[in-house]
This record gives structure tokens, C-alpha cells and sequence, in this order.
């Protein structure tokens, strides 16, 4: 059987802006740091065998293409700036949906959208009583909890940052509504976690934040059991 193929579609579009003169200049030009990569599928589950098969640019159709992906689930991934918004195959949002390559068949059509905004989180970290804290680290993932898992090496919208020395912290994730909540520096790689997740939702904050926009919101330093 062919090894399937994933084909992304351009014009990808912006904003509502077609930037395909952007793409142009983006993916060709030399100035490019050499680890740059524009497209590439992510192992979904993590499996590292299934390696990190990269995509190339027809810049004469404008299609990306990633070839030899070998039977398991993949997620879409655009390396650097600009941010994926959102990714649509035969009218389906597989944005944070895998591509299943198991069953040997091509992803021909899938469709793009990219933006250069991010969704910001801004805030500082407060104990139960209110008081600062300036250790710590915040975590901030989705509520939709389908979203714990099968997100690859590389998921965007699962993030933890440590605070700053004066307790504040930022966060850049996608547009969408999130769980924050802020725990022990110890603790921050149980973001992957999904039942460490769901212990941390009862002392979570619900943030809901737009592409392009900032929220401010104070983080609860919690001990999750």
C-alpha cells in the first residue's frame, strides 16, 4: 500500500486577508534560520518511531505536501510564526483533531488557516488567603477535555509557565476558553497528565480569551491530590 500523504491547501487566510505573496517570501527566503520547518506532522500519541515526516511548499500551486507517513495518527503542525487558527478537511475542523494515516488512504484538500495574533493570559499568583506568591508555576489548558490527549510532541494549547520574579506570569495559547490555575514548580509536567487535569479543575479558574485578545486573570496556587 502508497504510504498516505497529507496535502495542505493555500490561499491560507488570515484574518480574511489572503497571504500568499507572505508565503512566498516566507518559506523561500534565505535569511530563514536553517532549523525552520514550514509543515510537518506531529505523532499524535508520541510515538516516537513514527518520526516528524515535513511537508514541502509548491510555490507555483501554493499546496504544501507531507509524504511517507507511516500507520498511526498524526497532528498538523506549522513550525515559527504564523499560528494555526484552524485546519478543515472534506468540511470536518480537525484542528485538534489527529489524522488517522492507518488506514493507507491520501488527506488530499486539507485546508489551512493561519494568523499572527496569539490569545494572551496576564496575571500574578495568589495563595488561598490572597497573599503573593512569586514561585510557582501556571498552568493553562483547555475545557474541552478531549483536547488531554493525543496532542503530539508539540501541543499549543496546553502550556505552563513559571511566574516571574515578582509573581506575575504570561501565557500565549490559542484563541478558546482555558482552566488556569497555578501549582508548585514541582508539579508543572503533570501537565500531560490527564487525570492529574482533572483533580486540577476543582481549583481551577475558567478564562475565556480570543484571538488577538488579553485577559487578566489572578492564578490560585493549589495542592492537587
Amino acid at each position: 500500500t502508497a504510504a498516505p500523504r497529507v496535502s495542505v491547501v493555500v490561499p491560507v487566510y488570515n484574518e480574511g486577508a489572503a497571504i500568499v505573496p507572505f508565503l512566498d517570501r516566507l518559506f523561500l527566503s534565505l535569511r530563514l534560520p536553517s532549523e525552520f520547518t514550514p509543515l510537518y506532522a506531529d505523532p499524535a500519541d508520541g510515538n516516537s518511531e513514527l518520526g516528524l515526516p515535513t511537508g514541502t511548499y509548491n510555490i507555483k500551486t501554493h499546496e504544501f505536501e507531507v509524504t511517507g507517513l507511516r500507520p498511526g495518527l498524526y497532528r498538523l503542525r506549522i513550525g515559527g510564526t504564523p499560528s494555526v487558527k484552524a485546519i478543515v478537511w472534506n468540511g470536518r475542523d480537525m484542528t485538534y483533531e489527529p489524522f488517522d494515516a492507518s488506514e493507507g488512504h491520501d488527506f488530499d484538500g486539507v485546508v489551512v488557516t493561519v494568523t499572527d495574533k496569539t490569545a494572551t493570559i496576564v496575571g500574578s499568583v495568589r495563595d488561598e488567603s490572597g497573599n503573593r506568591v512569586r514561585t510557582g508555576a501556571v498552568l493553562a489548558f483547555p475545557t474541552d477535555r478531549t483536547r488531554w490527549s493525543r496532542f503530539g510532541f508539540s501541543p499549543t494549547h496546553l502550556k505552563s509557565v513559571q511566574t516571574a520574579s515578582d509573581g506575575s506570569y504570561k501565557v500565549s495559547l490559542p484563541g478558546g476558553e482555558y482552566y488556569v490555575v497555578a501549582v508548585d514548580v514541582a508539579r508543572a509536567g503533570s501537565l500531560y497528565d490527564p487525570a492529574f487535569l482533572a483533580a486540577a479543575v476543582r481549583g481551577a479558574d475558567v478564562v475565556r480569551v480570543d484571538w488577538g485578545e488579553t485577559r487578566a486573570q489572578v492564578a490560585t496556587l493549589r495542592v492537587i491530590r
